[in-house]
């Protein structure tokens, strides 16, 4: 899809640009009144992009949960995929306090399995668990990375699933070889990839949205609109080809100063913010400090818990909160950064 469309551009450019141009010529001499000219142009515009668009293939959609919970089913009942799936439970699995429910087997020293309270795991076992979950979560968001950046050039597909699967199982029974004391069931395979397949779904949603559009030439075409009116609004106005070319040649940069100048704004904006507040403006340490300066002015339970539990998602968490506040709180500011940057651009 992406190499027909990118083949087709210089096509509706070239098609676009002679039609713009005919149309004004003819109706230059009939009449001035822009409201006219106007509506002339809006008709034909959707009637030549329909001509030239007519042959584009639907849209490709996919069902994200449908792929996964297919994948996962290998090794494991559908039902009791969709099952676990609906429960939720793993939505919390980098959080839990007790994992024992996840836990087949605990390897005792010999002579102390037969005591009851020793086949239930320890404060360290829970620990070791939950560390084994955080990890494998945290890989798997820059393995997610990686792929999202495959996506966007090239589009969805299922093995992108189980690339993320495969790389989760691996790890566990990697576990299991590393550490034989503490046997983890199915249940926590799969709830781990459930889990992460949760945060998968937004992202490769969003970046196959951004590929069809960026690759769609109804889309495609639709954004072009206003350079092409101005093609016919100054050929209307009898003005020379050399001056119409000059005008869409800049008109077509205009997207790439706009990005340009936006990724300026980001760099801009992190130093400002790391200058303003006095949580960012230090090491780990002093974000550390004012985190819980926060947790005990608070004293939100749940706050508490994930950052005992998971400390790094708090951590997360926390910068978001606070860089959105700034940014709602210092719009001018923040508009300010965008217009230097784009004046920066521009020179």
């Amino acid at each position: 899809a992406r190499d027909a469309f990118e083949s087709k551009r210089k096509e509706y450019s070239e098609k676009l640009f002679s039609l713009s141009k005919d149309l004004a010529l003819k109706l230059k001499s009939t009449t001035t009144n822009k409201k006219d000219l106007k509506e002339e142009f809006d008709q034909l515009w959707d009637k030549w992009v329909t001509e030239l668009t007519q042959d584009t293939p639907p849209r490709r959609t996919f069902d994200f949960w449908e792929d996964a919970v297919q994948i996962l089913s290998v090794g494991n009942e559908q039902t009791s995929v969709w099952e676990q799936k609906n429960h939720q439970r793993y939505k919390h699995i980098d959080t839990l306090g007790n994992f024992s429910s996840y836990i087949s087997k605990i390897k005792r020293p010999l002579g102390l399995h037969h005591i009851p309270a020793m086949n239930k795991p320890s404060s360290e076992d829970n620990e070791l668990v939950r560390a084994l979950a955080i990890n494998v979560i945290k890989e798997t968001e820059e393995l997610i990375n990686k792929i999202c950046s495959k996506i966007t050039r090239l589009g969805y597909n299922d093995g992108f699933i189980q690339e993320i699967t495969y790389h989760i199982r691996k790890r566990v029974e990697e576990h299991h070889s590393e550490n034989q004391r503490i046997t983890l069931n199915k249940e926590f395979t799969l709830d781990l990839c459930l889990h992460v397949c949760e945060v998968a779904s937004h992202r490769f949603t969003e970046c196959h949205k951004k590929f069809m559009n960026a690759n769609d030439p109804r889309i495609y075409l639709s954004k072009q609109k206003p350079q092409y009116y101005s093609v016919f609004q100054n050929y209307c106005r009898g003005a020379t080809a050399t001056k119409v070319f000059g005008e869409l040649i800049c008109s077509s940069q205009r997207d790439l100063i706009l990005q340009a100048a936006s990724n300026k704004t980001d760099l801009d904006l992190a130093t400002k913010i790391r200058s303003d507040m006095p949580e960012f403006n230090g090491n780990r340490s002093n974000l550390e400090k004012h985190i819980l300066k926060c947790l005990a002015e608070e004293e939100n339970f749940e706050k508490y818990k994930l950052y005992i539990l998971n400390p790094r998602k708090h951590f997360r968490n926390f910068i978001t909160e606070k860089v959105n506040k700034y940014i709602t709180e210092n719009t001018t500011t923040v508009l300010n950064l965008f217009k230097g940057s784009l004046h920066h651009k521009l020179q």
